[in-house]
């Protein structure tokens, strides 16, 4: 791999003019399943080019634009001067891939989980605020316009407030990563995206669900917040089919998102459901526009103002802590 220079905090390791800085240079780490997908969603964003992707993996070749390289190993991808990288490794290797990212002074968006333990999703804050390097994390579900209707309509969490959430489907299952930490970070980011980082785990359960052992579990559990408002959450791959809906009640009021309907967002306050009006832009291609939206240099700085990274440490900290009960006798 090619020697680099760190960056100084908040400087881009390439700088370069500003003429050939109008289109963002993104790569890609990783290219299994679902980098393939971000791969094909970034063909609808707008400002910015794939200049690379790593994997050993050479059929992806053809799925490459004009002028983009592919390499073996996610290292050798910073050599290709990117302004931004995506991080779709295997769950256990988000926390390295991001921070090599910012000790170059790159900004990057890594899949869910930031890390599978507490202390290194701190580590990555810690050094993302230090060198003032922008690091989202791509909790899809908080970008789906469907779910950002619903919870505009209904305002802020209220006390004694009860969001339902179910989260899976029948698998995928992963030799690198447990349904717990596949599908938890979805269900968990909905919950604390709604009640707020303080929730806190009171409970938690496995079901036997689709198939035996683990890879066929079902988690139950609850999270609440001081003033009673409370997170349901049922989630894993042992569903008969795909679910990913959550619903608010608050009274005799329900706002529900579903991302498997018809209508993904609506309201019912006894009278029926009525659809709540949302863009229709996938959320996989929102949450990369936000990405490279983020790139300039005065996005980049505001964008450590956001809690985007606390959230993410959250919800890597509630699965720990979700992970330990269910480890209890």
């Amino acid at each position: 791999m090619q020697q680099h220079r760190p960056a100084a905090p908040g400087q881009s390791a390439h700088p370069r003019t500003k003429e050939a800085t109008a289109r963002k240079r993104l790569v890609i780490a990783g290219a299994g399943p679902w980098g393939r997908i971000l791969l094909r969603s970034l063909s609808d964003t707008a400002g910015a080019d794939l200049v690379g992707v790593a994997t050993r993996q050479a059929d992806v070749d053809a799925l490459l634009p004009p002028g983009a390289r592919r390499v073996e190993r996610w290292g050798d991808l910073f050599a290709l001067a990117p302004d931004g990288l995506i991080a779709a490794t295997p769950a256990a290797t988000h926390a390295a891939v991001a921070l090599a990212a910012i000790a170059l002074g790159i900004p990057a968006l890594v899949e869910k989980p930031l890390a599978t333990d507490a202390a290194a999703a701190d580590a990555v804050r810690i050094a993302a605020r230090a060198r003032q390097v922008p690091i989202l994390v791509n909790h899809v579900d908080l970008a789906n316009p469907a779910w950002q209707s619903i919870t505009a309509a209904a305002g802020p969490a209220t006390p004694g407030e009860v969001i339902e959430i179910e989260v899976g489907g029948p698998g995928p299952f992963r030799s690198d990563c447990s349904p717990l930490w596949d599908w938890g970070p979805h269900a968990i980011a909905l919950a604390l995206d709604r009640l707020g980082s303080a929730a806190e785990v009171v409970s938690a359960c496995a079901e036997r669900g689709r198939g035996a052992g683990a890879a066929g579990a079902v988690y139950v559990a609850e999270l609440r917040r001081a003033d009673g408002a409370l997170a349901r959450l049922r989630f894993g791959s042992g569903f008969e089919e795909k679910r990913r809906r959550a619903v608010i009640r608050r009274g005799s009021r329900a706002l529900t998102y579903d991302d498997r309907a018809s209508d993904r967002a609506t309201v019912d306050a006894g009278k029926g459901p009525r659809r709540i009006d949302h863009p229709t832009t996938s959320p996989v291609v929102a949450s990369l526009q936000r990405f490279i939206d983020r790139l300039s240099p005065a996005d980049a700085r505001q964008a450590q103002t956001d809690d985007d990274l606390d959230l993410a440490v959250a919800v890597v900290v509630r699965l720990a802590s979700l992970e330990r009960c269910l480890q209890e006798p």
